[in-house]
């Protein structure tokens, strides 16, 4: 009797072994996702059980971002308000102004989304650059530059200057990152990274390679070359990064 009790456990741990692994082992998919927006490039990752495609509603996300806040989109809210024809601002451009204000204040005024008209002159924006720009011409027009001129008032934005240029870029690519993240984590997804143009947002962790989410920094090759000798990990964070060694111009002097 003993035999044959010790027996039959034997037969039911091992059918238990062989059952096992079906219930407990799950495929982790890596989704990826990239290409051009907002005048770079963007790159997405996120892990899941299956392949989905989300291609269509991250497509709609930047034009929804690029209809209201794109100074290069000509029939943008923000490219109308800059024209003085229009002032009706949609629930992107409201977030984005409160969190510009935000950032306005707790830096002094040293970031202001109203030196558009500065990045224009200079050649940085979307309008030609001002023909020789000295100390007078500079002077007259930082007269239209200043967030505080600026109100919001529901969904009509005010300013005092009609010459004033809004430009969000310094933060623009930023929430667009925010948003696309809230939409993975609307979808229940846990772990993924979101880079737009060197602007960085993770969450979880890189569960294929067991590892945190992992950003390689690049050396500031002038050559044109492209290596990284600084490798960051990052889980749960976010991240800005940017190179001149990139994006720069070269003025008549070389």
């Amino acid at each position: 009797m003993k035999k044959l009790l010790v027996l039959l456990l034997l037969i039911i741990t091992c059918f238990s072994c062989k059952e096992e692994p079906n219930k407990t082992t799950s495929t982790i998919v890596k989704n990826e996702l990239s290409g051009p927006a907002l005048g770079t490039s963007y790159s997405i990752q996120f892990l899941t059980d299956k392949e989905i495609d989300f291609s269509s509603t991250i497509d709609s996300l930047f034009t929804v971002v690029n209809t209201s806040m794109s100074t290069y989109q000509k029939d943008s809210d923000i490219s109308k308000i800059n024209r003085n024809e229009a002032n009706e601002v949609d629930a992107h451009f409201i977030r984005v102004y409160n969190k510009a204000q935000e950032i306005y204040e707790k830096t002094d005024g040293i970031f202001d989304p109203t030196i558009g008209v500065m990045v224009n002159a200079w050649d940085f924006g979307p309008q030609g650059a001002v023909e020789s720009l000295d100390s007078l011409k500079i002077d007259s027009l930082m007269t239209a530059v200043g967030f505080k001129d600026t109100q919001l008032l529901g969904n009509k934005l005010m300013k005092k200057h009609p010459q004033t240029f809004i430009d969000y870029n310094a933060i623009a690519k930023g929430y667009t990152v925010d948003l696309i993240s809230e939409f993975l984590e609307e979808q229940n997804i846990d772990n993924y990274i979101v880079e737009i143009g060197g602007e960085i947002r993770c969450k979880g962790k890189n569960l294929i390679k067991d590892s945190l989410w992992t950003i390689g920094i690049e050396d500031p090759n002038f050559d044109g070359s492209r290596s990284h000798s600084k490798v960051i990990s990052l889980t749960n964070q976010s991240m800005a990064t940017y190179g001149s060694y990139r994006k720069f111009k070269l003025d008549q002097n070389g």
